[in-house]
């Protein structure tokens, strides 16, 4: 069954001076889940710490404004980054004109990568519209991988920001052995998990759970009207989905536990704006 909530309708928590979070995936909701979500929110001069345990890594997309992170290192992150974050560390954040966040932390990231305690991985920001764009073999989707074992040494968390053009269907696909989250950065579009149709919109997170090791989301896309719109979607190691989208889609999509043409990711980067 697929788990849908739209951060309008999630009271925001403070979490730090002009800062708050939206809990868009959690254990208590999902108890199966491996992988935890927030859309944090920085108002401008607004801060906040994020910690990640021992065992766990936490993966954060940018999804507005600019936003410096410190761990002994500082970096500084536009609306096109994203910063994988090891384990057993602490990261302070801070915005000077504001900022829009998507995180997700993998609590228990060492039992889904057998080398994950030997060789942890490191604080990375990638600028992901610098990375390639691949074009669906089947349909006309996009997509930007922004969280790989090449990105950022590890197999626990694939991450990647897909788009959908008007008038587009896509193909039914699943996820062997990871379950899968996904985020509508915008447009909107109907899903079908195991051809029930869905309808998922702007601000829309949604998972589907891992039965049997597959996570089962038939995936087309139909787009009949609207802009493009795109979403990342994150897997934590999953199932079967069809997306039909009317207006346009653009989600990102998570994998708890490929890269693609620079032309492209400014393409996406450019149909956001």
């Amino acid at each position: 069954m697929v788990a849908i909530v739209n951060e309008a309708d999630v009271q925001p928590q403070q979490i730090g001076k002009r800062a708050t979070r939206r809990a868009m995936l959690t254990a208590e909701a999902a108890p199966a889940t491996r992988v935890i979500a927030d859309r944090i929110t920085l108002e401008a001069g607004g801060s906040c710490k994020l910690d990640v345990p021992d065992t766990g890594l936490g993966w954060m997309q940018v999804l507005a404004g600019s936003v410096t992170v410190q761990c002994g290192e500082q970096a500084s992150l536009t609306d096109t980054c994203v910063a994988l974050l090891p384990p057993a560390s602490r990261f302070d954040l801070s915005s000077d004109s504001g900022a829009e966040l998507l995180y997700a932390l993998v609590p228990r990231a060492a039992e889904l990568d057998e080398r994950f305690m030997a060789d942890p991985p490191r604080f990375k920001v990638v600028d992901w519209s610098r990375e390639p764009v691949l074009d669906s073999k089947h349909d006309s989707r996009q997509r930007v991988y922004v969280a790989t074992p090449g990105l950022f040494n590890t197999r626990a968390i694939k991450a990647e920001i897909i788009s959908y053009p008007r008038r587009t269907t896509g193909s039914n696909h699943h996820h062997e052995g990871a379950e899968h989250f996904a985020y509508v950065i915008s447009g909107s579009t109907t899903g079908y998990a195991d051809e029930a149709p869905h309808r998922y919109r702007a601000g829309d997170s949604f998972t589907t759970p891992m039965a049997n090791g597959i996570t089962r989301r038939p995936v087309r896309t139909r787009n009949i009207a609207s802009p493009n719109s795109s979403c990342p979607a994150i897997t934590g190691r999953s199932g079967r989905t069809r997306i039909e989208s009317a207006r346009g889609f653009r989600r990102g999509a998570i994998h708890a536990a490929k890269r693609r043409s620079a032309r492209s990711a400014r393409m996406i980067r450019d149909r956001r704006r």
